[in-house]
């Protein structure tokens, strides 16, 4: 986080350690049974996080030895693992079609956040730490509450597997890229998405899509929907 650092993921079961520079020997993380495919830092630079084929994630310290936290439950090869904004938890994903979270210090029990119908190759926190964004080979992308509460957002556009997904640094847009050769901009905002909604159609949308699209309950749904005609002219209606 600071830039004096890098860390590398190898086939060669190690993560290294590196002076951004080039200065000095890296410090070598081994431990992996077999490749490790993902290395992320902790917000505080103080930990890595590592995902390997080996089916685990492993948090190390950055500096000085000490035994790695093992992180087991992934039933097929981790693809990737990324820390939350606050460090205290941690996300991986893999061929096994789930996401996991974990607790960083490997206290507690992990969670599956949900099942994929394919491997599931990227996941990432968004910037107040509350939803987790998953990129999977179904050709979905998938929101899900951090706390594994509700059903998530089904995003489904995509014509090919979903390889990554990104936040933007305000929480209010998504980006993926696909092996359908395109990358696409999703807004994950309410309001940004009212607006979209509204000039996306010249009709009222209904009681039903307002719960469905605006997250609105019954009684605002209806609200909107009179409001609505009224605003446009179509004359005072009942809600269907």
């Amino acid at each position: 986080p600071n830039g004096q650092r890098i860390v590398t993921a190898s086939a060669d079961k190690t993560a290294r350690i590196w002076n951004a520079e080039g200065a000095g020997a890296p410090f070598v993380r081994e431990g992996h049974a077999n490749s490790v495919v993902a290395a992320a830092w902790s917000p505080d630079g103080a930990r890595i996080v590592t995902a390997s084929a080996d089916k685990t994630a492993r948090v190390w310290s950055a500096d000085g030895p000490g035994a790695p936290i093992i992180l087991e439950g992934h039933q097929d090869p981790v693809l990737s693992t990324a820390w939350s904004p606050d460090g205290a938890r941690i996300v991986t994903t893999s061929s096994d079609r789930t996401a996991r979270v974990w607790s960083a210090d490997g206290q507690g029990a992990n969670f599956i956040l949900g099942v994929h119908e394919g491997r599931v190759n990227n996941a990432a926190w968004s910037p107040d730490g509350e939803h987790v964004v998953t990129a999977s080979s179904d050709n979905t992308v998938r929101v899900w509450s951090a706390a594994a509460a509700g059903a998530p957002w089904l995003l489904t556009r995509h014509g090919g597997a979903v390889l990554s997904a990104v936040w933007s640094p305000d929480g209010k847009r998504l980006l993926t890229a696909s092996e359908d050769k395109t990358a696409r901009v999703w807004i994950f905002d309410i309001d940004l998405l009212r607006r979209a909604l509204r000039d996306a159609t010249a009709e009222c949308l209904s009681p039903d899509q307002r719960r469905a699209y605006l997250l609105e309950d019954s009684a605002a749904a209806a609200d909107g929907y009179l409001a609505c005609k009224r605003e446009a002219g179509r004359g005072s209606g009942e809600a269907p």
